[in-house]
């Protein structure tokens, strides 16, 4: 991770765990962390910080499920398939064609239309509000 990853990982998990310091936890990343994607340990992080069995940030270094989450340490977890756009584009990123436009009218129609979409796609639940 570079500075600015790890004062955003800092960030996250100061907002998860307000009683862990964010300079604490930019120091710690530092020492310990730095190694690591930022993807890795911030997913890596989120998981720590909300399990009631941890007290400090330190446990992240620890071999545990946190690590298999990440498919990081471990080569017999399951991979992700990566789907591609109609353009041929890994969806880690959409291509440009792909990208919600930037005049804010349109964009905020883009944006209702995949709102519509996702929630046509949800399984609808007896007794669920719409």
């Amino acid at each position: 991770m570079n500075t600015l990853e790890i004062e955003r990982w800092a960030a996250v998990l100061n907002a998860a765990r307000p009683d862990w310091p964010e300079p604490s936890l930019r120091r710690f990343a530092t020492n310990s962390l730095a190694h690591r994607t930022y993807r890795d340990a911030l997913v890596a992080g989120v998981w720590v910080a909300a399990d009631p069995a941890t007290r400090n940030p330190g446990r992240i270094v620890e071999p545990g499920p946190w690590w298999q989450a990440t498919a990081a340490d471990d080569r017999t977890a399951p991979r992700i398939e990566v789907e591609r756009c109609p353009h041929g584009v890994k969806t880690y990123a959409p291509c440009v064609e792909c990208r919600p436009p930037s005049d804010p009218e349109v964009r905020r129609a883009a944006i209702e239309q995949a709102k519509r979409k996702i929630r046509e796609s949800l399984p609808i639940t007896e007794g669920a509000e719409q």
